[in-house]
Parts: C-alpha cells; sequence; structure tokens
C-alpha cells in the first residue's frame, strides 16, 4: 500500500507495528533515531512512513534526543491486497546478478519468490546468512518504492520439486516462446533461466508442467531482467 507524502518527500522505514496504537508514540531504537536524525536528516515537524509485514501509518516528528524520537502515529492501515498474487521461480543466480533481481522483483510487488536449484547452478547456496541478506535487500527495496506487500523469500528447493508442485498457471520466459496471451487470473507463477540456461531435462519438464513460454523482447535479456520485465508486463495487464 503506497501512502501519499504530505511533505516535498517523506522517507518510508521498515519498523514493527505489531501492538502500536494511534497516538503519542516513542521511538526508543538508539541505531533507528541516528538513521532518521542523522542519516535521513528527517527534521522537527517532518513525517516518515513506517511500514511492517501487515501495516504501515505516518509517523509525526515532534521532538528528537540522542536516545529516543518522540512524535504522533496517525491511524494505521492494512496493506491492500495484490489484484495478482505473482509467485517468482527465481534460479539461485551469480550473487550479484541475484540480489538485483530480488531488488526489482520487491519493487514490482511480486507477493512470494521461490529460490530454485538448477542443473547449471553456478556456485553454492549460502544457506541462512544468504538468506538473511536477501531478506534485508528486500527490506530496503519496499522502503526504497513504497511498496510495503513485502514479498516472502523461501529456501532453494530443486526445480523439479518447484514445478511439479505448483497448483497455479505457469509462465516462463523462453526467446523462442510466444507473445503472452493475457487472461485475467488471480494468481500465477513466472519462470525464469539461470545464467547458463536450463538443461535439457529441465526443459522437458517445463513442457511436461505445460507452462506458457512467453518472448519478453527479440534479444536475450539476463535472468535478473528478464524476470522484472516479466512481472512489470503482468502488473500492467492485472
Amino acid at each position: 500500500m503506497i501512502i501519499h507524502s504530505r511533505n516535498r518527500h517523506e522517507f518510508a522505514i521498515f519498523f514493527p507495528l505489531s501492538g502500536c496504537n494511534a497516538g503519542n508514540f516513542i521511538i526508543t531504537d538508539p541505531d533507528l533515531v541516528h538513521r532518521i536524525s542523522h542519516v535521513l536528516r528527517v527534521e522537527k515537524g517532518q513525517s516518515i512512513l513506517l511500514f511492517d509485514q501487515k501495516k504501515s501509518a505516518r509517523f509525526v516528528c515532534l521532538q528528537f534526543s540522542k536516545k529516543e524520537l518522540q512524535g504522533t502515529l496517525e491511524t494505521l492501515q492494512s496493506h491492500a491486497q495484490h489484484t495478482l498474487a505473482i509467485t517468482v521461480l527465481l534460479p539461485v543466480l551469480k550473487r550479484e546478478a541475484l540480489e538485483e533481481a530480488v531488488y526489482g522483483l520487491t519493487e514490482c510487488g511480486v507477493s512470494e519468490i521461490q529460490l530454485v536449484l538448477t542443473d547449471k547452478m553456478q556456485r553454492k547456496w549460502n544457506g541462512a546468512r544468504e538468506k538473511e541478506r536477501l531478506e534485508r535487500i528486500i527490506i530496503a527495496a519496499a522502503e526504497q518504492s513504497k511498496h510495503f506487500k513485502i514479498p516472502n523469500i523461501k529456501e532453494p528447493i530443486g526445480l523439479f520439486q518447484a514445478v511439479t508442485s505448483l497448483t497455479i498457471p505457469l509462465i516462463s520466459a523462453d526467446v523462442e516462446g510466444q507473445p503472452y496471451k493475457h487472461v485475467p487470473l488471480s494468481q500465477i507463477a513466472v519462470l525464469v533461466g539461470p545464467e547458463a540456461d536450463f538443461s535439457e531435462k529441465e526443459q522437458l519438464l517445463i513442457k511436461e508442467k505445460s507452462a506458457q513460454l512467453i518472448r519478453l523482447t527479440p534479444t536475450v535479456l539476463r535472468a535478473q531482467q528478464a524476470a522484472v520485465v516479466m512481472v512489470g508486463m503482468l502488473q500492467s495487464l492485472a
């Protein structure tokens, strides 16, 4: 859900709002207080947007100190539901490419990112530490874009398991595919290939799943570009 700014620019910050109520409010996290006052340089009387996975609210800053920030929390609002819930089956790409993809997909408002392991995967998954880093990237993307419906990112599973367990329609980016045939849907899954493409076995699996193969552009896109372009296309049609 996007809340329109009253100021010239209004920063958005991830903040747990469970149990919070509208009215006088104090932020006591010293790191967050420092970020708001010294990094973002928010001034007295200005407002920021606080959000978590479920709700958002405007906070008007009234009094700063080194340890706390006092102000007023306005009415909490639940995030609007997506018109189209998009699950992205995203291969574990090279680290920089994966982070770029996760950032862009969050900006585009996907509901879920299921990481997948593919036959031609070019590196190892770094477990909980890497997942935590991706979760921080998701929060940063949500703060920047003010799209507060934070996607759930799931630990990698094999492509076979990811595809065969789907109960919703699947579309896959393919340079030899056809233009997308839009059908009104409430849920859809999106798949893009890894840097070295799918193996022949994986390509057969995708076809057996009756995935609609979509040609996004006349050129070959990088995986992280293809994922964001496809999701952007779907969102524009929803």
